[in-house]
């Protein structure tokens, strides 16, 4: 799902619907989904697996408008991580029927290694 928009060197390999970190070092990640949908709130978490352990590194939640003309809003975090080698990395919706604007500037995950 994810698509590399930037590839220089081989630190990250996208795995499914994940990334693999392969070089391990201190990150700067940022998450962003905008949703299109009329539920009260949507939201996203980004978490962490890696060393036997799950963990959440962040997540965000929106209010959404009640009209569908204007149900859309964006949900955006970011934060300073050391990541591991081998870590694998996912956004996760919470609803599972959400509906979602996949365009590459409206959802994104990105890295950079600092």
């Amino acid at each position: 799902m994810w698509q590399p928009a930037l590839r220089r060197g081989r630190g990250l390999q996208a795995q499914g619907y994940g990334v693999r970190i392969q070089d391990a070092g201190v990150y700067l990640l940022y998450s962003q989904v905008l949703f299109q949908d009329v539920t009260f709130t949507m939201g996203q978490v980004v978490s962490r697996e890696g060393q036997g352990r799950q963990e959440t590194l962040f997540r965000c939640i929106r209010s959404m408008p009640s009209h569908p003309d204007r149900a859309y809003n964006s949900c955006y975090s970011a934060g300073v991580f050391h990541l591991h080698q081998g870590d694998i990395l996912s956004v996760i919706i919470p609803r599972a029927r959400a509906k979602l604007n996949l365009s590459p500037h409206g959802t994104f995950l990105g890295f950079v290694k600092l």
